[in-house]
């Protein structure tokens, strides 16, 4: 696993002791872990996560904090609370596009941005999404402005249709659900680590590459869409307070030692 790998493995679980520590001090930070490893690769751990802006230095040069950009990355790439609780203005943005067969790079390069914007599928040219988009930076952006080649349209669903219809036809949930459930079975493994006596470090550096793993599984297929179109039984805000509560214990049991 390369070293950024290990740096993001470690980066919740780091954000976590950050929380609990009263002055975040290299010190005060790596004394818990001692149990686990050496210092000195603590300290290469915490560099590493600095140059990438992860961490950042603040009242000289002896305390530490997470910045947005750590605390997004810990996160999976966004915050979900966030997403969750923000105002939605009752519209729908629709992307449809026609883009001739020969151009088998510019669909492909146009198909990983809609899923990299949480788009929903509706079919092969039609996509949703209930967020202003912003055109610009996609792949068509090259094209002559043309309508018929790509366009977006805001509009509101008419009866039968409705906006739980839409998220139904336009984003997986069963398959969304399933993967949080692959996560629930890997949470379970992290209580039972931060209930352990003597924690090692192997089998902590093994849990987070796996807790990530799973995670990113799940939330990369996430929309996360605002609250009031969130569907019956999902199961993504039952993972976040699921995921806060294992690394918050888990982070307990480094600060206290085990205790």
């Amino acid at each position: 696993m390369s070293a950024s790998r290990q740096s993001h493995d470690w980066l919740l679980l780091f954000l976590r002791v950050l929380d609990l520590v009263a002055r975040p001090s290299p010190a005060n930070i790596l004394q818990p872990f001692e149990a686990w490893e050496h210092r000195s690769r603590l300290r290469l751990r915490l560099r590493s996560l600095e140059r990438a802006q992860y961490l950042e230095r603040v009242e000289g040069r002896s305390v530490r904090r997470p910045t947005a950009a750590g605390r997004a990355t810990a996160w999976g790439g966004l915050d979900p609370a966030e997403r969750w609780k923000r105002l939605w203005d009752g519209q729908w943005r629709i992307v449809i596009f026609d883009l001739p067969a020969r151009e088998v790079s510019l669909r492909q390069q146009l198909a990983r941005w809609l899923h990299a914007q949480r788009l929903g599928y509706l079919q092969n040219s039609v996509w949703i999404s209930p967020d202003p988009i912003d055109s610009q930076p996609s792949p068509v952006r090259r094209l002559k402005p043309n309508s018929e080649a790509f366009t977006v349209l805001t509009s509101r669903p008419v009866p039968p249709s409705t906006d739980a219809s839409l998220v139904e036809g336009a984003w997986d949930f069963a398959h969304i659900n399933q993967r949080y459930g692959a996560w629930f079975e890997v949470a379970d493994r992290g209580l039972g680590l931060a209930e352990a006596s003597d924690l090692a470090s192997a089998k902590l550096k093994q849990w987070l590459r796996a807790e990530r793993e799973a995670w990113l599984a799940a939330a990369t297929m996430d929309p996360f869409l605002p609250e009031q179109l969130l569907p019956a039984g999902y199961a993504g805000r039952k993972a976040w307070d699921r995921r806060n509560a294992v690394f918050a214990a888990l982070a307990r049991h480094v600060v206290g030692g085990g205790s």
